[in-house]
């Protein structure tokens, strides 16, 4: 089997002195910290469809160009369900009041008011990364499972990491797994393209690296039929093929 994958964190903080300590705080405890120096770089990240999104998000109100329900209200209009859980760190009663009802997602989300002890930030580090492992929805079918919460893609004994982009193909071929998906509907519900806009070879090059990832898995890179011109669907037998369908080239 090969080896879980760490969680990824990323600190939000402005001051470089102050992130980098939490950076070496999270890393001591076993997990891999990104730096991130604001608000806006860590949603351009997002939006860019980064390698490393992050399975938690410390977000310090410290960080200054963004209030923390701004950037609650952006991150899951970017993301949707696949945001990722936030701890936030707040300076304020009014910070704190802004988050206590939506955007701060009930059961995902965490603020935390000033004054607050590291030893409660990483508690509940540790709490939510826990409540988001074993709460997180797992989509099964023809011997795949896709922990969506974590963006673990198994096979049989064996599992890998996906990107986000690679997580929301497979969570939306997965729950269609009966029928074809057209490429228009993929570029739009799984890219966030506006109708008629958008190329397919983003579609294509993500289907590439899920294909090697499946190899990777050892399971058959074949999973995953690509209809010319049409869309994707998953295989249902190992020995049949849908009518006009093939396997891209790597």
């Amino acid at each position: 089997m090969t080896a879980e994958p760490l969680a990824v964190v990323w600190i939000l903080h402005s001051d470089p002195t102050l992130r980098e300590a939490r950076v070496a705080a999270a890393r001591h405890m076993g997990f891999l910290a990104i730096p991130v120096e604001s608000a806006a770089q860590g949603l351009n990240w997002l939006n860019q469809g980064h390698s490393l999104v992050p399975d938690l998000i410390l977000f310090d109100e410290a960080v200054g160009d963004m209030a923390p329900a701004r950037f609650a209200s952006a991150l899951t209009e970017a993301l949707g369900d696949l945001a990722p859980p936030v701890i936030y760190i707040v300076t304020s009663k009014e910070s704190s009041e802004a988050l206590t009802s939506p955007p701060l997602r009930l059961g995902q989300d965490t603020a935390l008011q000033r004054p607050v002890l590291a030893r409660d930030v990483m508690r509940a580090v540790f709490t939510t990364l826990r409540r988001s492992t074993e709460e997180g929805p797992v989509l099964r079918a023809h011997d795949l499972e896709l922990d969506i919460r974590r963006r673990m893609l198994g096979y049989r004994d064996r599992n890998i990491h996906l990107t986000r982009f690679e997580c929301g193909f497979m969570e939306y071929i997965m729950r269609r797994k009966d029928r074809l998906v057209t490429n228009d509907e993929l570029l739009e519900n799984v890219w966030g393209f506006e109708p008629g806009t958008g190329s397919l070879e983003v579609v294509r090059a993500h289907v590439r690296n899920l294909r090697h990832k499946l190899r990777l898995l050892g399971a058959p890179r074949d999973l995953i039929w690509t209809l010319p011109r049409r869309g994707y669907r998953l295989k249902e037998m190992l020995d049949s093929s849908p009518p006009g369908g093939q396997t891209e080239p790597d």
